[in-house]
């Protein structure tokens, strides 16, 4: 007997992307289905939308629930259908992204046959907004999604992705690591909390195939933040996040701390420099214990474009 997928939507002001994202749900070729819609505040036509296709997946017998909550963010619409979902597998996709017809399905079948492994990801599509016709490229154009034990790479921001679409995750192995139901609530997200869990204690399969449709947009949350110090100060945040998931899992803290501080302050180097501030630059330049080639040439070519009057 074919097990219940909860599938979680947080949604905030979605009304012009959710109906993609309904429709392929309602198209999917796996149909015990359950959908938990939790409107972060919304302050656009989000809910009559939900009024809408409540009826359409009531038609396909898919169970479609929907939490209201004032705008909190993703991590804290994320706890919220933690609290209520009833699947045996679980995933979580952004509002503007959406799946292709048969994702839930190979996803369901591939953990099925593969007992072991707790969560599965798939190769993800990308298109540019507006544009929904046009595929720009796929996540492993540039990534090599072999390995199974991702936990580094997720710490590295290595051959993986943050697009919770492309994942399905097994409830058991989940609850394994969550037994609480609930992840740290933050505004710099929501899927390091969930997915570096499972992936220090599980290993992730592959599906070799673009099941996941990503939809890039300058005005969503991640590609919204301009400012140099506003980077900076999100990259410092990020690190805070990592850092306080790790102090609650069984490994070595103060190694991974060693790595992620290496990790932030090559990452706000490297915004440094492509913003042309020295003084940053220099101030994060003394931190580095191991320079680095790449650092040094950096440097030279910044103290010659401040001579020069060249800024990038």
């Amino acid at each position: 007997m074919d097990k219940l997928v909860s599938v979680v939507i947080p949604c905030y002001n979605s009304y012009v992307f959710l109906p993609r994202l309904f429709d392929c749900l309602l198209a999917q070729s796996y149909k015990k289905l359950e959908i938990i819609a939790v409107n972060d505040g919304s302050t656009d036509q989000t809910n009559e939308l939900f009024d809408v296709y409540k009826s359409k997946f009531i038609n396909n017998n898919i169970d479609f629930i929907v939490i209201d909550q004032g705008n909190s963010g993703q991590a804290v619409a994320i706890n919220q259908a933690l609290k209520v979902f009833r699947g045996e597998y679980i995933t979580w996709i952004d509002s503007d992204d959406w799946l292709e017809n048969d994702a839930i399905e190979l996803k369901y079948r591939y953990l099925e046959e593969n007992s072991k492994l707790g969560f599965v990801r798939t190769d993800v599509a990308m298109y540019k907004y507006p544009d929904y016709e046009n595929v720009t490229g796929l996540f492993s154009d540039n990534r090599d999604f072999k390995s199974t034990n991702i936990f580094m790479d997720l710490i590295l921001e290595k051959n993986v992705y943050f697009c919770p679409g492309g994942y399905l995750v097994r409830t058991s192995s989940l609850l394994d690591v969550l037994p609480g139901r609930h992840i740290i609530e933050s505004r710099a997200g929501q899927n390091w909390q969930l997915l570096l869990p499972l992936a220090e204690k599980y290993e992730c399969g592959y599906i070799d195939k673009p099941l996941f449709n990503y939809l890039v947009r300058d005005s969503s949350h991640s590609h919204s933040v301009t400012d140099l110090d506003e980077k900076i100060k999100r990259c410092q945040i990020h690190k805070q996040l990592i850092l306080n998931i790790l102090s609650n899992l069984n490994v070595d803290y103060n190694f991974y701390e060693k790595i992620l501080n290496t990790k932030y302050r090559n990452m706000i180097i490297s915004l440094c420099y492509q913003y042309g501030d020295l003084d940053k630059f220099r101030l994060e330049f003394k931190k580095l214990g191991s320079k680095g080639f790449k650092n040094y040439l950096r440097l030279i070519v910044l103290l010659l474009k401040v001579k020069l009057g060249v800024f990038r």
